[in-house]
C-alpha cells in the first residue's frame, strides 16, 4: 500500500475503491445466493444445474451493471476514466467476483482447501505487481492502473480455480435453471439480501462520500480504511478460530459457562480494540506521511475520526460469529437490519444539514461504532439465554 500510494493519485484510489465496494455489494445478489447452496447435500445433476444458473444470473446482472453506469455514470461524475471504461470495469470485476465465489465454493465441496489459499495469494500477489507496474511505467494513462490491476489479479485467481468446473461442463445440457430457482427460492430471496445488507453496512461510508462529495476525498477514506482493515482482518481471523472453537466445545459438553467464556474474551479483544484506537488517533499525524507520501495527509484526520469504530469492529469481528454457533440467524439478520437503518438516518442528518465532508465521516463512524456495541450486547444476552436453557435442562 505505501508504493501503490506514490503512484496513484486519491482520485485515482476513490474510484478504485468505489468500483471494489459497488461490485463487492452486487456479488451476493447477482449469484442469487446460490453460491451458498453448492456444498449442500445433492446430486452431481443437481449441483451442475445450481453452479450454470448461478453463472448465468451472474452473467445478465453484469451486464444491467454496465449498462446502468454506461447510462448513468453518477457517482463517477469527476473521474479521470471514461465513463465506457467505467462501466466496463465495474461489470467485468463484478462478474469475476462472482466467479471466484461460485468455483470458492465448487472447491470447499471438494475439500480442495489447499488451492483457496493458493488462489488468494496468486491473486494478491499480481494485482500488486500489476498496479505498482502500470503506475511505475504510467501505462494506460487513458484509465485506471489500480482497475486494471485488479481486474487481472482476480482474472488469475478464477483460472487457477476454473478446473474444478470443468467436470460438470457436459451435466449442463439437462441443467434447468427456473427449477432451480423454485427449489432453492430461500439463497435469492432470504440469504442473498442479507449478504447485500451486511455489504452495504461495512461500505456505507465509502458510498455516502461518492454521493455526497468528490472522488479524491473518497480515495482519502478509501485509504484509510485500507490502513486499519488489514490489522483488523489478521486479529479477527485468529481470535475467531479460537473463540469459535472454544464455543463449539462448551455447545458440545452442554456446560452453562458461555456467559462467561463470552465476556473473558470480550475483555481481551475490547482491550486490543481500545489500544488500536489510541495508536491510531496518536501514531496517525506523525507517522502517515513519511508511509504514504504528502498526497496523502488529508487521510490523517479521517484515520483519527474512525478509530473509535475502528476500535469496536476489531472488538466485535472476532466473537460476533456467537450469533451463527448459536443458530439466532434470524437475530443476526434483525442486526443488519437495524444497522442499516441507523446508517439510513446518519445519512439524512448528513443530506439535511448539508455536513461537511469531516462531520459526515463522523457521523458514519459514530453509528458504524454504536452498531457494533450493540451486537456484542446482543450477543451477551444470547450467551446468557443459552446459559439459562441450559441450567433448566440439569434441574
Amino acid at each position: 500500500m505505501p508504493i501503490i500510494a506514490r503512484f496513484y493519485s486519491p482520485t485515482e484510489f476513490g474510484t478504485f475503491a468505489l468500483v471494489l465496494a459497488i461490485a463487492g455489494m452486487l456479488a451476493p445478489v447477482s449469484t442469487l445466493g446460490l453460491d451458498q447452496a453448492i456444498i449442500r447435500p445433492g446430486s452431481r445433476a443437481d449441483l451442475a444445474s445450481l453452479i450454470l444458473t448461478g453463472f448465468l444470473a451472474s452473467a445478465i446482472l453484469s451486464f444491467l451493471a454496465f449498462w446502468v453506469l454506461w447510462m448513468n455514470p453518477g457517482i463517477f461524475r469527476d473521474s479521470d476514466s471514461s465513463p465506457a471504461f467505467l462501466a466496463a470495469a465495474l461489470s467485468s470485476q463484478l462478474f469475476l467476483n462472482c466467479c471466484t465465489r461460485l468455483l470458492n465454493q465448487i472447491a470447499v465441496r471438494n475439500r480442495h482447501y489447499s488451492s483457496l489459499g493458493v488462489r488468494n495469494s496468486v491473486q494478491s500477489s499480481t494485482i500488486a505487481l500489476s498496479q505498482i507496474t502500470i503506475g511505475a511505467l504510467n501505462w494506460f494513462t487513458w484509465a485506471n492502473g489500480l482497475i486494471i490491476g485488479s481486474l487481472l489479479g482476480s482474472l488469475i485467481g478464477v483460472l487457477v480455480l476454473i478446473r474444478y468446473l470443468l467436470p460438470f461442463v457436459p451435466l449442463f445440457r439437462s441443467a434447468a435453471p427456473l427449477t432451480t430457482i423454485k427449489t432453492h427460492w430461500r439463497y435469492p430471496v432470504i440469504f442473498a439480501p442479507a449478504n447485500v445488507f451486511d455489504q452495504l453496512a461495512l461500505q456505507a461510508p465509502l458510498y455516502v462520500s461518492g454521493l455526497f462529495f468528490s472522488l479524491s476525498e473518497t480515495g482519502q477514506l478509501g485509504m484509510a480504511e485500507r490502513l486499519v482493515a488489514g490489522p483488523i482482518a489478521l486479529i479477527a481471523f485468529a481470535g475467531a478460530s479460537t473463540f469459535d472453537g472454544e464455543v463449539s466445545q462448551k455447545l458440545r459438553s452442554d456446560a452453562r459457562t458461555l456467559k462467561r467464556t463470552y465476556l473473558r474474551h470480550s475483555k481481551a479483544y475490547w482491550a486490543l480494540g481500545a489500544l488500536f484506537s489510541v495508536s491510531i488517533w496518536f501514531l496517525a499525524p506523525p507517522l502517515l506521511p513519511y508511509i504514504l507520501g504528502s498526497d496523502w495527509n488529508a487521510a490523517i484526520p479521517i484515520l483519527q475520526l474512525i478509530a473509535f469504530a475502528a476500535g469496536t469492529r476489531l472488538a466485535i469481528t472476532p466473537i460476533k460469529g456467537i450469533f451463527r454457533s448459536l443458530a439466532y440467524a434470524r437475530v443476526l439478520f434483525m442486526l443488519t437490519v437495524i444497522r442499516i437503518i441507523l446508517i439510513a438516518l446518519s445519512i439524512a442528518v448528513i443530506a439535511a444539514f448539508d455536513l461537511p465532508f469531516l462531520h459526515a465521516v463522523g457521523v458514519l463512524y459514530f453509528t458504524l461504532a454504536t452498531s457494533d456495541i450493540l451486537l456484542w450486547a446482543f450477543g451477551l444476552n444470547a450467551c446468557h439465554k443459552w446459559d439459562s436453557h441450559a441450567a433448566q435442562k440439569h434441574q
